[in-house]
């Protein structure tokens, strides 16, 4: 599937300012997925900006960006080797979603973007590349790309996604077989991620937060029997 790509040009990029290294489609084997931990209205100049005069690197470090939208926009280009993840950065593919995947809900067309992109790495080389998250990578202590990113990579990236929740979410949400409390679910600060599926709400839950969550609920329910049998 080919990608449309914003280019550097079009999001008024600055020149590097050094020389930006190139490898060959050989030595690319990874797919990495960032995210930029700052809001969705953050621009690519910005994020360009940041890293040139904050960071004082030669440009932006990521190969490519993709905002909640969808869009993609070129960083460094498919062979550049990046400043994204140290050990990496000639192996890797550097995409950064821009926001940040704790605090909001990525997209289902930010995720089939970022699917697309890899598609087109995987045509461009020849071959599949591995697809990891910054935070899984062995040498890599950082929380990058946030809980939302992370837990999508594990499920499966390149899985089919259900559609879009474009309902008002009930004030209860099911874990199965429970229901729980989504404000307490919110300020607890679970992982949660809103679908609809044939035609219901679904909220999950993921990964090891399913068990803290329904304990939690059982404590709750220990409570209220305690209460009752007084």
């Amino acid at each position: 599937m080919s990608v449309s790509i914003i280019n550097r040009r079009n999001w008024n990029a600055r020149s590097p300012s050094s020389s930006i290294f190139t490898v060959s489609w050989r030595e690319k084997t990874e797919f990495i997925v960032h995210h930029s931990a700052g809001p969705t209205s953050q621009t690519v100049r910005q994020i360009q900006d940041y890293h040139i005069n904050g960071k004082g690197w030669s440009d932006i470090g990521y190969n490519f960006l993709v905002d909640n939208d969808g869009h993609v926009y070129e960083g460094r280009g498919w062979l550049a080797v990046g400043a994204q993840a140290k050990n990496h950065n000639r192996s890797g593919i550097g995409v950064c979603f821009i926001g940040d995947s704790n605090k909001v809900t990525v997209s289902l067309k930010a995720k089939e973007a970022i699917k697309d992109l890899y598609g087109e790495a995987v045509r461009r080389k020849g071959s599949p590349l591995r697809i990891t998250g910054h935070g899984l990578l062995k040498d890599q202590a950082t929380s990058c790309p946030g809980n939302r990113l992370r837990n999508w990579i594990l499920a499966g990236m390149l899985s089919p996604e259900p559609e879009e929740d474009k309902m008002e979410l009930s004030t209860r949400v099911k874990v199965d077989p429970f229901w729980l409390d989504k404000k307490q679910l919110d300020r607890d600060n679970y992982p949660v991620e809103h679908f609809l599926v044939g035609g219901l709400v679904e909220t999950r839950v993921y990964g090891s937060q399913i068990m803290e969550a329904l304990n939690n609920l059982n404590k709750r329910l220990d409570t209220i029997e305690a209460k009752l049998s007084d």
